[in-house]
């Protein structure tokens, strides 16, 4: 160890802005205030210490706290889990079609007959994400990012479940007691419609 040398002969004043400067000093002046003599002896002790937790570390294995996955071909209990969670809740959009169907031949015609029912769709997309329960856990910005961007497309897939594959239709339920009919090709025209004024 070296011995600690004073520039000013252990005149040093000793303030937080010059403790640096003079250790020798700065160590004096910490055993007046009652700071206690470290020996070898407690070093030695300490390193002792440390050498026997490390090679307690290295000698101990390793359990894993989850069990292995062995059936690769179902599901886990999390995603069991969480595809249960996400079919109660999309109970939300489990919309009656009703008899009485009215086709849509235009935009105009379809914008006015959606339209006071986004109202609903928008109120039925919250409450489905609120019943997530990861969905819960994230902070409110981020929760309104998610329904803000991930709206159209979980509408989107919401649509196909009343997609009419041998007549290319949609079906779109407005209330208990109207359904919309709306043909893939109008569907389309009127998606790529919409799509131009609002810059998407």
């Amino acid at each position: 160890m070296n011995p600690l040398y004073c520039p000013s002969n252990g005149n040093c004043i000793i303030n937080p802005m010059t403790r640096k400067i003079c250790t020798k000093c700065r160590l004096e002046k910490c055993l007046a205030v009652g700071m206690r003599k470290i020996t070898n002896n407690t070093l030695d002790n300490d390193l002792m210490s440390i050498t026997k937790v490390k090679q307690k570390c290295e000698n101990t294995t390793i359990v894993p706290m989850f069990r292995e996955i062995t059936d690769y071909n179902g599901l886990n209990e999390l995603e069991t889990n969480r595809l249960s969670e996400l079919s109660s809740a999309a109970v939300v959009f489990d919309y009656k079609m009703s008899n009485n169907i009215r086709q849509v031949n235009n935009l105009e015609e379809m914008l006015r007959e959606c339209g006071p029912r986004q109202d609903g769709s928008v109120v039925d997309m919250v409450n489905f994400a609120k019943s997530l329960s990861t969905f819960n856990r994230i902070c409110c910005e981020d929760r309104v990012a998610l329904l803000k961007y991930g709206y159209d497309d979980l509408m989107s897939i919401r649509t196909l479940k009343f997609f009419n594959k041998d007549k290319e239709t949609f079906y779109i339920p407005l209330d208990e007691s109207n359904t919309i009919e709306l043909t893939a090709i109008t569907r389309t025209t009127t998606m790529s419609t919409i799509e131009i004024p609002l810059g998407i």
